[in-house]
Formats: C-alpha cells, structure tokens, sequence
C-alpha cells in the first residue's frame, strides 16, 4: 500500500470577508482485486450529483461529531448533513441532509436512515437514505 498526501491552501474572496482553507487528504491506493471491490475514494453522492473530495475542485469538508458539510463558495452551494448522536458506528435517528444553493431557498430533507461506518481506523463512509434516494458522505479521518 502507497500512502500518498495532498495538501491545498486557498483563499475565497466572497465580498468583504476572505475565506482560508487548508485542505489536507492522505489517500491509501489499495490493490485492486476486481471491479466490485473498488477501493472507497473520498466524496459526496447525492441525486445524481458526485462530488470528489480527493482533488482540488473547490469543494471542501467540514465535519463535527454530529454533522458535515460539503462546501463549494464559488458556486455558493451546499449541502449539509446532521444527525442525532455522534461519529461512531451504527445508525443514527433524526437526521437531516439540508441543501443550500445562492438564489434559492435551503432545501430541509428528512432521511428514513443515515449510517455510519468507520472503516480501518483511517476513512469513515456515511450512508444515508429517503426513499428511492441514496447518498453517500466518504472522507479520511
């Protein structure tokens, strides 16, 4: 196994405030064994829209013990996810995936179901369903 770490500093300029992020994301490439055995590569799916963590594209990961949010300030978009509880595995009641786009009221979606998975102690996947949608948060701790 290959370790290989990515490190970013950016600065957003949205009117008067300027926004600093360092991103930083160690990624393990994993032999692969067959198509179906992929190895988890941070990012958020949801409806159609895929977004990777593990490149510089301008989105970034906030996280809590109890929430995360997926973040673009450039095209003024995000998506938010709480849960009742903590980061620890298994699921979690009352959650909620909020979704926040520039000119358009925040979307409040209530989940049937969001899990949590922390995988050999460097990546954590969160799946989350409503209905016939699924959605998926994958990031390394």
């Amino acid at each position: 196994m290959k370790n290989i770490k990515r490190t970013s500093l950016q600065l957003i300029n949205i009117g008067l405030f300027t926004f600093i992020f360092l991103l930083s994301c160690t990624k393990k490439e994993l032999p692969q064994t067959s198509e179906e055995e992929q190895p988890l590569k941070p990012g958020f799916l949801w409806q159609g829209t895929s977004i990777q963590l593990d490149r510089e594209n301008l989105w970034s990961l906030t996280r809590f013990p109890n929430r995360a949010a997926v973040t673009n300030f450039k095209e003024k978009t995000q998506y938010f996810l709480y849960w009742e509880g903590n980061m620890t595995d298994g699921h979690k009641p009352e959650a909620l995936l909020k979704v926040g786009r520039y000119g358009n009221p925040v979307q409040t979606i209530k989940l049937d179901q969001l899990t949590i998975e922390n995988l050999d102690g460097d990546c954590c996947r969160i799946q989350f369903y409503r209905a016939n949608d699924k959605g998926s948060l994958i990031f390394n701790k």
